[in-house]
């Protein structure tokens, strides 16, 4: 076997997961946009917590898909921090 072609195949292949990795990020995004609860939208995507550019730019397509991605993980970052309160919380 050649080592180029060894070399070959795991770029393909690394290729390929990646861009698979991509479209399901981006498919999530969507359904995550469209599941997004109204009241998180209404208590949080205002002028304290954005100015109003922000608000502007965030509001349409296709920022509003990025704005959806900064709720989620902000919320997954609150998540975090409270599984490892609670896992310190047990030794």
């Amino acid at each position: 076997m050649n080592d180029l072609t060894l070399f070959d195949d795991i770029l393909a292949v690394t290729f390929v997961v990646l861009l698979l990795c991509l479209v399901a990020g981006l498919v999530i995004i969507a359904i995550l946009h469209i599941l997004m609860p109204k009241i998180v939208l209404e208590t949080y995507f205002k002028e304290p917590y954005f100015g109003p550019g922000e608000i502007e730019m965030f509001t349409g397509f296709p920022f509003g898909y990025m704005r959806t991605a900064m709720f989620n993980m902000a919320l997954l970052v609150l998540l975090s921090v409270i599984v490892f309160i609670r896992f310190e919380a047990w030794k």
